[in-house]
């Protein structure tokens, strides 16, 4: 599994790495039961067949899909995007991610944000001064 580029990157309780197919069932669970805790923020598919061709399509679509798995037990306690990336000058892109319903409030998406918006800068060549993280739009 990698990250950018190189092995997981891990932060304290968390481990980042880009999702497969392979990853489909484990990842539809999740969307699927947070369905309704995310309405309204972010959608994503949430049943198997578009679960597997969202990851399948992934890169040909300009997404990155990172898993966030605890490091505790490596179970998925949400995902992760980057996309719509803009060349320079603006070298920016898009965040974007979702929570497992039973692992909200504990920081694991917070940590996941962290280790992910670092490696964009270092890894990527994003620009840290042009880059909104937390914005509604």
């Amino acid at each position: 599994m990698t990250v950018l580029g190189r092995p997981e990157t891990a932060a304290s309780r968390v481990t980042l790495a880009l999702l497969t197919t392979g990853d489909s069932g484990e990842v539809t669970e999740l969307l699927a039961e947070s369905a309704d805790f995310h309405r309204g923020w972010v959608s994503y598919p949430t049943r198997p067949g578009p679960v597997k061709s969202f990851l399948a399509d992934a890169a040909t679509n300009g997404f990155m899909v990172f898993g966030v798995r605890c490091l505790a037990d490596q179970s998925l306690a949400g995902i992760a995007t980057l996309c719509r990336f803009a060349g320079e000058p603006w070298a920016t892109a898009e965040y974007g991610c979702a929570v497992g319903v039973q692992y909200r409030g504990h920081g694991y998406l917070t940590e996941a944000t962290v280790l992910l918006t670092r490696s964009a800068f270092t890894e990527l060549g994003l620009h840290p001064s042009r880059t909104k993280i937390g914005s509604a739009w």
